[in-house]
């Protein structure tokens, strides 16, 4: 794996010396982590014969070390699955929160789709739980055959998420010396969600939870939410031992209903939470027929 730095973004120079030592013909992603102030690489590697999804770091960036599995298809996954190639992304705005978009190619039926994988140290990675964010579309479609991500996510002005993809009407193991006879075989298309609407918690009849405790970063709280006519949200705050604080508990809170992506939080019909700023709190929610896409800080 060789290296190339710019002055520019524009003129490369090919560093004369490889950067590490390792056969990856797939996609390998580079950035540099502002938290963790190290250059980090995703790349391709092999687990018992599978692909996987490989992660190394440095503090220089003409040395490197061996890669080491991130991403690995485990015992719920069919024996044929590999991960193929990974569009690595930090979150637009928020370094913090780290993203894989992974191709995930089923040998057996030689087709993929692409799932998601976060995570908050760019080391140990989770997939969203639920569908794939992008499926093989019809028959007559150009996403039929098989999909790779591009890296990476960007917001668009209008606040939207986007992701750029290959899509090939063939399978990936349709044979190759055939392909140049088929006429548009190949598209790079986009997906989009709506600001900040990738993923959802769902209560599809009623639930509850807590977040883990933070340092409020603010004055008051917004949510990304989205409800059904009966439904609503309702939110408790709790201080760092998770004892209720006083009025803005659920005997106060206002139910917040409708179809917003900042929706101020209030109890009483006050929104105010600056006594708390640069504090630690818990929040504590009860959804009903709701769905909570993000919670933010607001000054």
């Amino acid at each position: 794996m060789f290296g190339a730095v710019s002055g520019d973004g524009m003129a490369w120079r090919i560093l004369p010396r490889p950067l590490c030592y390792h056969d990856a013909d797939t996609q390998t992603v580079t950035k540099y982590d502002p938290e963790l102030k190290k250059y980090v690489a995703y790349t391709r590697l092999y687990e018992l014969g599978r692909r996987t999804i490989g992660f190394m770091e440095t503090a220089d960036f003409k040395d490197w070390p061996l890669p080491v599995n991130a991403l690995t298809p485990g015992s719920g996954e069919g024996p044929s699955l590999d991960f193929y190639s990974n569009a690595f992304s930090f979150y637009p705005g928020q370094a913090g929160i780290r993203m894989i978009f992974c191709a995930a190619y089923d040998r057996t039926g030689d087709s993929s789709d692409l799932r998601l994988a976060t995570s908050r140290n760019g080391r140990v990675f989770h997939f969203a739980p639920g569908e794939p964010v992008v499926a093989p579309t019809g028959r007559d479609e150009p996403g039929r055959g098989m999909l790779i991500p591009k890296p990476g996510l960007v917001r668009l002005p209008n606040g939207n998420l986007l992701l750029v993809y290959g899509a090939w009407r063939m399978p990936h193991k349709f044979p190759r010396h055939h392909l140049g006879k088929i006429k548009d075989r190949y598209y790079d298309l986009c997906a989009e969600w709506p600001a900040d609407r990738m993923v959802a918690l769902e209560a599809e009849e009623e639930g509850e939870f807590s977040t883990v405790p933070f340092v409020l970063r603010g004055n008051s709280i917004s949510l990304n939410l989205a409800t059904e006519t009966k439904g609503g949200v309702e939110v408790e705050v709790r201080d760092e031992a998770y004892r209720p604080i006083p009025g803005r508990g659920f005997s106060e809170a206002d139910r917040l209903t409708g179809d917003q992506t900042s929706l101020p939080v209030t109890w009483k019909g006050t929104s105010d939470l600056s006594a708390y700023r640069n504090r630690r709190i818990w929040l504590r929610f009860r959804l009903r027929q709701a769905k909570l896409y993000a919670i933010r800080a607001e000054e």
